[in-house]
């Protein structure tokens, strides 16, 4: 098992070179949406084709996260986390020079990759040095994934029309730098190995890959017609894998730390409800505002940081409650808050002032900030150190199912029409979903921790 060396002496400026790091995935992943419509007439594509430059992010992302996860446990966090910034690094140079819309596929591909080998390194490595303080750390790095998610729009729009769509990658420049040279000042090197070379499971990462493949292709499929075909894909790609992993010396994933254990399961599957909702409201809210408010892109951009705003600011007021009140404390308030959010748009009157729309919506972006730091420290409490970084990886993979599972709702929801009146179809949704996340939360124990779960 790979750690770090020493502890660094100073937690703070880790914390921002981790949080500059980690925000290249959720920044990457919103910001684009606002460009779709320019790219598809730039590489003369239809929309199908264009939808993939999400799409092959999210598949690439999903599979590449705990698989990036399991190399830095094994071979160190720190040099993974370096390479994936000289990933970001070479296709965010390349990608505004593709020729072709299969070369820009590429280019985005080896860039999900890349922020894929740092989150899952990040985490680990903050979690390293932040003994008992992480919760309190971890709601520091809420505000940079969290915000940017939320801002990814916003920040897309003005880029865009500032520079035309290869500003959306240039834009990655001066946060990689700033995070690479944090890293290399304030995080400590990695232990150095010992002769014995750690082996990989190969196998158990291909059929991994494998059954995350036909998931998303499935839920891909549920806007349409659902490819019930890859349901099988998923059950024989999941079996194989099952049996591969209870065979091998050294598993890709521990089945009974991270599939066995039902307090990661419980994590992992409120995290994939939470953004659910939360993406629902990301990219559901700016069509609604612009067809129903008419207001212009930037406008509803702008819009959008009622929801960003909360967001940020209640990732470190989530995690002082974790230390004072627990973590089942905050996942409850955090899902509640869902709840009365839903609530509160449902009830709203079909001449509902824009503005009260917008106020609702800092409530959803309060809850995302809560659920994103509770629900992680909730995760590291059933997980050994040593694990970290796989953990992380299945961890980011729940949002990717929910922001996945997001489309197919806002399809169910605005297939008819954008109005108001369908807009209280998604708001009763979110609370059935709320009363659903509340319900999770009570059988988070208050005090649940696996004997090596400091390890």
């Amino acid at each position: 098992m790979e750690t770090l060396e020493n502890k660094p002496k100073r937690v703070g400026p880790l914390i921002a070179a981790v949080g500059l790091g980690v925000l290249l995935n959720p920044l990457n992943t919103t910001m684009i949406s606002v460009a779709l419509a320019r790219l598809q007439e730039y590489f003369e594509v239809g929309f199908e084709e264009i939808s993939w430059l999400i799409a092959t992010y999210y598949l690439a992302s999903a599979i590449a996260n705990p698989i990036m996860g399991k190399l830095s446990d094994s071979y160190g966090r720190k040099r993974f986390f370096l390479i994936g910034l000289l990933l970001v690094t070479l296709s965010s140079l390349l990608a505004p020079f593709s020729t072709s819309f299969g070369m820009l596929l590429a280019f985005r591909t080896v860039q999900a990759i890349g922020t894929s080998a740092v989150f899952p390194s990040g985490m680990a490595i903050v979690r390293q040095a932040a003994g008992e303080k992480q919760a309190r750390a971890f709601g520091y790095l809420a505000m940079f994934t969290s915000g940017a998610a939320a801002l990814g729009p916003s920040v897309g729009g003005l880029l865009l029309d500032a520079g035309d769509w290869p500003a959306l990658f240039a834009i990655n420049f001066p946060i990689i730098a700033a995070s690479f040279i944090l890293i290399l000042k304030v995080v400590p090197p990695d232990a150095k190995r010992g002769a014995a070379r750690p082996k990989i499971d190969v196998w158990g990462m291909l059929w991994f890959s494998a059954a995350v493949c036909f998931i998303l292709m499935f839920l891909l499929s549920l806007e349409k017609t659902p490819a019930w075909w890859t349901l099988a894909g998923v059950a024989v790609s999941a079996w194989l894998f099952y049996r591969v992993e209870n065979r091998a010396a050294e598993p890709f994933i521990k089945l009974d730390v991270m599939i066995r254990n039902l307090g990661v399961l419980r994590v992992n599957t409120h995290y994939i409800l939470a953004n659910l909702i939360y993406y629902s409201i990301v990219f559901g809210m700016p069509i609604y505002y612009q067809t129903v408010y008419d207001l212009t892109p930037s406008q509803s951009g702008l819009a959008m940081l009622a929801l960003a705003i909360p967001n940020v600011m209640s990732g470190p007021i989530a995690s002082r409650l974790v230390e004072r009140a627990g973590v089942r404390i905050t996942i409850i308030l955090g899902s509640a808050v869902n709840f009365i959010g839903g609530i509160i748009l449902a009830l709203q009157g079909d001449n509902a002032p824009l503005a009260a729309i917008i106020l609702n919506m800092a409530l959803f972006g309060f809850s995302a900030g809560m659920l994103n730091v509770s629900l992680q420290q909730a995760l590291y409490m059933h997980v050994a150190k040593r694990d970290t970084g796989v953990a992380s990886g299945l961890f980011m993979n729940a949002r990717f199912f929910g922001s996945m599972m997001s489309s197919s709702l806002l399809g169910f929801v605005f297939h008819e029409a954008v109005s108001p009146s369908r807009l209280k179809v998604m708001a009763v949704c979110c609370a059935v979903i709320g009363v659903m996340m509340v319900l999770l939360a009570l059988r988070q124990k208050a005090r649940e921790r696996l004997p090596e779960a400091d390890a």
